[in-house]
């Protein structure tokens, strides 16, 4: 008996797999592998990512998108020449020219990569819901490896105070909110995943995100989880989870375990994302015109580079704040908010090109999809959009980004496997 083994198979293996190398660059990784000079920092990730996309770049060099997906890449190509030009010329100015060079390919590169990305599977003509099927697996797998790691080598233990982390240098935060990302995308191919598989990888992604304290992941998983429980077609179906929910939280009062599980999902007293938001507001109403239209110039503004070269921020070995002060206002030195950063840095008009590419993809997807379908890549798309304005994923975390562009891509591009099963009409 042969097996045969086809190739589109084994191609359809290795976006997954790229979704998952971020998590790499971490640890003795990137210590090892860190360029740094002049009080820039430049992450191994993005070597891999240009590598890697210089490699699918020739191999799909002849692969051309249909007309609307080419109006978003030439948006984004009309925002990194806006972002260079006016970031160029401020940063020479300030003779901070190396800063401004390296927080230009934190911003783009990733966007570059995840199209690269997009157009391999669009030219293998690659079945987006198996791609899809195959990280789910892997990224529950990763999250059984995360903990066990941190459990073995950093002592930790369920109902510590402290939260857990996924790597790739986000810490707990964003790895949390790529779980909520995550969990749409296993709603989103519920018809297609066994029940008890099912129900196996989201009580692996909902213990990770419970472990990480992250509130925001919690609520917007209990979220999907709703809207999954009333995605049923049958009344009585609905009925019966909602209220064998309803009885769940009642009668086992669900919460209190979580305290004992992850105490730190409860922490309340956080408030330096809203002194930012405040700051923002304050100091954008006193600069002047040109600078609230074109920015102070990527990494002019938030001085992130210069504080990763603290032995505080970069190796973590002493407790530090990093909330800083600019301008006489406070901030959090990442701003964790990529619209703030985006407008503080390239102004009005550069936020509003990125907002409009934004708004394309969204356009693309309401008129490729309808229905449940349709429902659920919206839901994914906005819980992408609105994360942004909790961290500074898109502009900020290289490495988490790359992963976000390549998700949001594959959401927009995603085609029910009842219909079509692939992108090549992309």
């Amino acid at each position: 008996m042969t097996i045969k083994i086809k190739k589109k198979n084994i191609y359809e293996w290795i976006p997954p797999i790229l979704l998952l190398m971020p998590y790499l660059d971490r640890g003795w990784i990137r210590h090892t592998f860190l360029y740094s000079k002049n009080g820039v920092y430049f992450y191994p990730i993005l070597i891999f990512m240009i590598v890697v996309g210089c490699v699918f770049a020739f191999i799909t060099r002849h692969h051309v998108f249909c007309s609307r997906l080419r109006q978003i890449i030439r948006g984004t190509s009309f925002l990194a020449f806006l972002t260079f030009l006016s970031g160029a010329v401020i940063s020479i100015q300030n003779n901070n020219f190396a800063v401004f060079a390296v927080q230009f390919m934190w911003l783009f590169i990733p966007i570059w990569y995840a199209w690269e990305v997009y157009a391999f599977i669009c030219h293998k003509k690659l079945n987006i819901g198996n791609i899809v099927d195959k990280y789910l697996g892997l990224f529950a797998a990763y999250c059984i490896f995360s903990i066990a790691i941190q459990m073995y080598s950093y002592g930790f233990y369920f109902g510590s105070s402290i939260r857990l982390g996924g790597g790739s240098g986000s810490g707990g935060l964003l790895f949390s909110y790529t779980v909520a990302i995550v969990f749409g995308l296993l709603i989103l191919r519920k018809k297609y995943i066994p029940v008890v598989k099912r129900i196996l990888l989201a009580g692996i992604y909902f213990l990770f995100a419970i472990l990480s304290g992250s509130r925001g992941a919690i609520f917007i998983i209990l979220f999907e989880l709703v809207l999954y429980f009333f995605s049923y077609k049958k009344t009585y179906q609905r009925i019966m989870m909602v209220s064998a929910a309803f009885l769940f939280a009642v009668i086992e009062n669900p919460m209190e375990y979580i305290y004992q599980i992850a105490p730190r999902l409860l922490e309340l007293s956080d408030n330096k994302r809203a002194q930012t938001i405040n700051s923002t507001l304050n100091v954008f109403s006193k600069q002047g015109i040109m600078r609230d239209l074109f920015g102070n110039g990527l990494g002019q503004f938030f001085p992130y580079q210069e504080w990763l070269g603290s032995i505080n921020s970069l190796y973590g070995t002493i407790h530090f704040k990093n909330i800083i002060s600019i301008n006489g206002e406070l901030f959090l030195v990442q701003p964790h908010n990529t619209y703030i950063h985006l407008l503080l840095e390239i102004g009005i008009i550069g936020l509003a090109v990125f907002m409009i590419i934004l708004f394309l993809m969204m356009k693309f997807l309401l008129n490729t999809h309808v229905g449940e379908c349709r429902r659920n890549l919206l839901i994914i798309f906005f819980i992408i959009c609105a994360f942004n304005c909790l961290d500074a994923v898109f502009s900020m975390a290289p490495g988490i980004a790359s992963i976000w562009w390549i998700l949001t891509l594959i959401v927009i591009g995603y085609k029910d496997a009842e219909k079509e099963g692939s992108v090549s009409s992309l």
